[in-house]
């Protein structure tokens, strides 16, 4: 199951950074800081196994020299305390192979800042297995075929990283704000088999002993109801494996003896249903609940096939699309979820478009007199959208429902996005 974990710096020279030996880092390489006149050489550094840099296109080929990169944004600054990068820190999750994780974070950092202009050096570090994460380091002014040009301080702002993140399916809230009865873990910083031997410093020791008193007692609560990891795992998605359950456990559990216990008795609870092997041939399971609400939904979008009470007029239609802006799939999306169907399915990956379709979907409805509402399956599904004005309703994470009313009186109408 993944973990959430993503944090965000700056990279100060007021704090006595270099950009340049940052970058040298994580990139595991040696750069020489033309400032300075000092080398960093982190050539053996271990656990580096993926560093790249994009950049917009159309950019100058020396932005991809990470030398010439760093050396030239610093040689951008004057002042003492000036910024020199932002540095965004993303956890990945460890069922993906490495490719996978390469491909998830370099498309995350291509959608979420290369898009919007900056150069992003991006490194992925393996060094400990079981925390497989993703470092990249931002650009912070305009660029141009001369090198940098002005600061951009709307790139600092909190609504756009916001944005960027929005389709990141894993929740950053504390467990209380989930409802989920258990406590809070601490970070220890080192990997498991480090936390195993006996020379530890003590305020590393007095952590680690915390973390395991802290698991034990969740241990003790999932035992107690086993129902309370089936409701965190069903939070995030509707269905998952013994893999999920076991990694869930992993961490909340203390020992392998109160492990096993726990698993076996999540994974024989009656509220556990057998769906069937995916795509990879994994085991798939779901709860009786998350059926039951499944179920109801079917049987409702069976009943809903049949009416045609909320088409949008061909007129309201075009004059959504007349702007332009949207492809031809987009634009054939738009006009089948507003046809006279009272049932719509739209598919796509993330990246592919869903919002801006469903936005231009809304402002149809709108204009022909429906009130439009978001609903969701998964939890932390529905927050998202429960947290986002109407205008926004394009913007949602896992499988999203769309209610359309006339003139606010309640209709049945439910376009579905998965």
């Amino acid at each position: 199951m993944a973990i959430y974990h993503l944090s965000a710096k700056i990279i100060s020279r007021g704090q006595g950074q270099s950009a340049v030996a940052s970058a040298a880092y994580r990139s595991g390489e040696l750069l020489h800081d033309h400032r300075i006149d000092q080398s960093f050489d982190y050539s053996r550094k271990e656990g580096v196994e993926h560093n790249e840099i994009l950049a917009p296109e159309g950019a100058p080929d020396w932005v991809r020299n990470r030398e010439t990169l760093w050396n030239a944004a610093e040689a951008a600054e004057n002042r003492k305390d000036a910024q020199l990068a932002r540095e965004i820190e993303i956890a990945l999750p460890v069922e993906l192979n490495t490719q996978e994780q390469v491909e998830l974070a370099r498309d995350f950092a291509q959608r979420a800042f290369v898009a919007h202009g900056m150069v992003v050096d991006l490194s992925v570090h393996l060094d400990n297995p079981e925390n497989p994460h993703a470092h990249l380091m931002l650009t912070t002014r305009e660029l141009t075929s001369e090198g940098f040009g002005a600061k951009r301080r709307d790139w600092n702002g909190k609504d756009r990283l916001l944005r960027a993140g929005h389709d990141i399916r894993i929740d950053h809230r504390s467990l209380d704000a989930q409802e989920v009865d258990l406590v809070p873990g601490r970070k220890i910083g080192i990997s498991v088999e480090r936390q195993q031997r006996q020379d530890l410093p003590a305020n590393i020791a007095e952590r680690v002993a915390q973390q395991r008193a802290i698991a034990s007692e969740n241990g003790r609560r999932i035992l107690a109801d086993p129902q309370i990891a089936l409701d965190a795992l069903t939070h995030h998605h509707a269905t998952f494996t013994e893999r999920d359950v076991a990694k869930f456990l992993h961490t909340r559990t203390d020992g392998a003896e109160q492990f096993q216990e726990a698993n076996l008795k999540v994974m024989a609870s009656p509220e556990v249903v057998k769906l069937g092997r995916d795509e990879r041939g994994h085991m798939r399971f779901t709860t009786q609940e998350m059926l039951a609400v499944e179920r109801r939904l079917l049987e409702s979008a069976e009943t809903l096939d049949r009416r045609r009470d909320h088409g949008v007029t061909r007129g309201h239609q075009k004059q959504v699309l007349a702007g332009g802006q949207l492809s031809m799939e987009q634009r054939a999306a738009v006009e089948h979820i507003t046809g006279s169907a009272d049932v719509a399915v739209m598919v796509g990956v993330a990246g592919a478009g869903k919002s801006t379709t469903l936005e231009a979907a809304r402002q149809a409805w709108e204009a022909e007199g429906f009130s439009v509402r978001g609903a969701a399956l998964s939890g932390i599904a529905a927050e998202n959208l429960e947290s986002k004005p109407c205008e926004h309703l394009g913007a949602f994470l896992g499988p999203s429902f769309f209610r359309v009313e006339r003139n606010h009186a309640p209709s049945d109408e439910i376009v579905v996005s998965p």
